[in-house]
């Protein structure tokens, strides 16, 4: 029988060309042109008639807001693009929910050509944003971003970003390093990486601003890979005030091989964190090799509890010594998110501008009548109960409150 093949060209100023031929079965035709053009035997294919595989296309231009600030509106700019329809006037639309509940809908304002105005309304503190875009097409599809609409919403946390620490090394901002008396090479460093002469270590640094720390920059040689022996070798971060926080999240770029792959050889990245400014530590990761940079997210409450004297740090050794082990550290950022309800911090339960043993009371009323406590402190919200930052008011809260009074 009649078979249709199909022969692709691509032109290096962007263009593509399919074309198209009939042949029968017998003629066995296949394989790849020289490049010297359409064979007689094809027809060419114009595509460009029939227009975009889509009916409209809606996108956010600026990306969509993963944190928004309690109590103001949010401005996001919205594209729709025609595609196989056209937009219908005054169809665009943002639907939101903060309360899990049904979505509500808000217009967007035409701004000019494609681009138009979503406005989210201001949330409070403890809500949990989730939002969708939806246009109509003149053939009267509905198309939703993102895709699914209400079943997969975008969504959102509320508050403002606190940052402790956001260092990619180019300066020095108060690390340490301590290196056990039997290391002999592979001492952490903060440098920019060699991009040859290496055996196992990162060839340039995580977010390309130029340094990270890495163990030990020498180049290799013949006699000597400058690679981890011994140890451990230790990197300790400054210490971060995280007293304010309820979930206080470390993010990192890590960088770790062992060309051995099995114990006892095998060497380990370990992450530990403290809590009392470097007394005790907690181990939070014992990673063995992986490959390339890996972008991590710890949410170091689920490890100890937060205070005024957090510190992290990074080990690395090779005992016993016969391995090749390389490891580095980048773009470390410490960060969380508080949300105060009308200018009171979380935990400011009777709103005299004050976190103290005077919150006790109206703390364990928020806790326990939530109308009552409406009453009797009509000019705070008893979402300023919720210690611990997962948006209800409940008994989970209780070991965040006596934090927050303690400074613990």
């Amino acid at each position: 029988g009649a078979q249709n093949t199909f022969q692709i060209e691509l032109f290096f100023d962007g263009r593509i060309r399919i074309n198209y031929l009939e042949v029968g079965i017998s003629d066995g035709l296949a394989g790849l042109s020289e490049g010297l053009g359409l064979s007689p035997d094809y027809f060419a294919t114009d595509l460009s008639e029939m227009g975009a595989c889509y009916a409209l296309n809606i996108s956010l231009p600026s990306g969509a807001p993963e944190l928004l600030p309690p109590g103001e509106t949010t401005a996001m700019s919205v594209r729709i693009r025609n595609g196989a329809e056209y937009y219908v006037p005054d169809s665009g639309m943002l639907h939101y929910s903060y309360d899990g509940g049904p979505f509500l809908t808000v217009p967007l304002s035409h701004v000019s050509g494609d681009i138009f105005e979503a406005l989210l309304p201001p949330p409070s503190c403890g809500d949990s944003p989730a939002y969708y875009f939806s246009a109509a097409g003149s053939l009267e599809s509905t198309v939703y971003f993102p895709p699914g609409g209400p079943a997969n919403p975008l969504r959102a946390s509320v508050g403002t970003l606190i940052v402790l620490l956001d260092d990619n090394f180019q300066n020095d901002l108060g690390w340490t390093v301590w290196n056990d008396p039997t290391l002999t090479t592979g001492a952490w460093q903060r440098a920019v990486p060699l991009s040859s002469d290496t055996m196992g270590a990162p060839l340039e640094d995580y977010d390309g601003s130029g340094r990270c720390f890495v163990t030990d920059n020498r180049a290799a040689s013949a006699s000597e890979y400058f690679d981890v022996d011994f140890g451990p070798t230790i990197l300790t971060s400054p210490v971060v005030d995280a007293s304010g926080a309820a979930d206080l999240v470390l993010k990192y770029a890590r960088w770790f091989t062992c060309d051995d792959t099995l114990p006892p050889a095998l060497d380990y990245l370990v992450s530990e964190v403290s809590n009392d400014g470097g007394s005790t530590w907690v181990r939070m990761q014992r990673l063995a090799p992986f490959n390339g940079w890996v972008y991590d997210t710890l949410h170091v409450a689920d490890y100890v509890p937060l205070t005024a004297q957090m510190q992290f740090r990074f080990s690395v050794a090779d005992v016993p010594n016969n391995s090749t082990t390389e490891a580095g550290i980048d773009a470390v950022l410490i960060n969380y998110v508080r949300c105060d309800l009308g200018g009171y911090a979380v935990g400011d339960l009777n709103c005299d501008g004050d976190v103290n043993v005077f919150d006790i009371d109206p703390f364990v009323l928020a806790l326990v009548d939530a109308e009552a406590y409406a009453q009797a402190y009509g000019d705070c919200d008893h979402m300023l109960a919720d210690a611990n930052g997962d948006g209800e008011v409940n008994v989970f809260d209780i070991d965040a409150f006596v934090r927050l009074l303690t400074g613990d």
